[in-house]
């Protein structure tokens, strides 16, 4: 419910964007130590009453080169060669964090429909990621779940990074737009004033055009 109120604003929005980057953050680090989580959607995530962000249940978490086994993860979230039973990678983590920016962005998951359907379409059927929105926050999404790993990001920093970029730009418009508004409240006095310049301009004219060219200061 907190999600579907902010997406609605600017604000709202970036405020979730910067909580996927925390967790880009923490994933980051598991990625950095060979962990995959390989069940990423929003139901696992959490932020806490004081702002800390909670990536849950890593009950089928894997370790970078351990042996394949069949595909694991829930339907409409899990990458093409994870649903395949491919080894564990950071990028199939990527692909999910791209599912749920897309969540972000919709207010959906990338897929729906019966599980089996969802199960098969994944590595078939490539999702459709045309959200609305900023062209590069939307690029990050295609990016993230592009069907090919290797045009993936290669772990969750680097996914992280881009959205963190995102945000900087986004806080820069946004404080353009906020100055400009500013800026369009004085456009009526800039008006007024430039009348009042004129006409006194006006009257300037009038009274020098009846003295004489040797008329003294007084």
């Amino acid at each position: 419910a907190r999600s579907r109120a902010e997406q609605g604003t600017p604000d709202g929005l970036r405020r979730l964007v910067a909580v996927l980057a925390r967790v880009c953050e923490g994933l980051a680090y598991a990625h950095q130590e060979g962990v995959v989580h390989r069940d990423l959607k929003p139901d696992n995530l959490m932020v806490g009453p004081f702002g800390e962000v909670l990536v849950m249940d890593w009950g089928i978490a894997g370790h970078v080169g351990d042996p394949a086994d069949d595909g694991v993860g829930t339907p409409g979230w899990v990458a093409p060669e994870q649903a395949a039973g491919c080894r564990p990678a950071p990028t199939a983590d990527v692909y999910a964090l791209g599912g749920i920016l897309h969540a972000l962005l919709t207010g959906g998951p990338p897929r729906t429909g019966p599980s089996a359907k969802m199960w098969c379409d994944v590595s078939t059927d490539p999702p459709r990621v045309t959200p609305t929105g900023p062209a590069p926050r939307v690029a990050a999404g295609g990016a993230a779940m592009d069907p090919d790993p290797a045009r993936r990001p290669p772990d969750a920093g680097a996914f992280g990074a881009a959205l963190t970029r995102w945000l900087l730009d986004a806080e820069r418009t946004a404080e353009a737009q906020a100055l400009l508004a500013q800026a369009m409240t004085e456009v009526p006095a800039i008006a007024a004033l430039r009348a009042e310049a004129a006409e006194a301009a006006g009257r300037a004219r009038a009274l020098l055009s009846g003295l004489s060219a040797y008329a003294g200061a007084e």
